[in-house]
């Protein structure tokens, strides 16, 4: 699947209309890359994992910023 991102503008003057279609984002990378790690453990009833995620984005535009950081915590408990 390819993405499209474009942008018209129609401009209207009395009786003349001008439209222009233009890329949104002309730099779009095909695949965006990035990394998972984590590390996790149990103890009884109780679980606990730590993970970390980064992402370069689609965007080649470092004003954008479409990448990200990420941290998560997650805790777990058994009923059973």
């Amino acid at each position: 699947m390819r993405a499209k991102s474009e942008k018209t503008v129609r401009q209207t003057f009395y009786s003349s209309e001008r439209t222009a279609t233009t890329a949104l984002f002309p730099d779009l990378r095909r695949y965006e890359q990035g990394l998972i790690a984590g590390i996790g453990g149990s103890f009884k009833k109780m679980s606990v994992e730590a993970r970390y995620e980064y992402s370069n984005g689609f965007l080649l535009s470092k004003q954008l910023g479409s990448g990200f950081d990420r941290y998560s915590l997650l805790v777990g408990y058994r009923l059973h």
